[in-house]
């Protein structure tokens, strides 16, 4: 079960990475269609918190009642990423 969980966190940051390189393109492409970078940040940092969250899957020895300090750096990525995705008082 392990590995099925894991391949879906991992399943998860390839479509997010996917849509980060597909950003990218497009604005290097279109001067007029920028997105915020601050948006830009928070897609690479959770595409970081989902792979470091399906290595902490699948190395976590000892259950789900002891987890390991994978998943605290994979929580914290996962704040910094919905921080850095609210609106900021220049998008309006």
């Amino acid at each position: 079960m392990k590995p099925l969980l894991a391949l879906y966190f991992f399943i998860l940051s390839t479509i997010q990475l996917g849509l980060l390189l597909g950003l990218f393109q497009c604005s290097r492409n279109q001067v007029r269609a920028k997105p915020s970078p601050y948006w830009m940040g928070s897609l690479v940092i959770s595409v970081a918190a989902l792979v470091v969250f399906s290595a902490g899957i699948l190395v976590n020895q000892s259950g789900a009642a002891n987890p390991e300090f994978n998943f605290t750096i994979a929580n914290t990525l996962f704040y910094i990423a919905a921080i850095l995705s609210l609106p900021k008082s220049s998008d309006y």
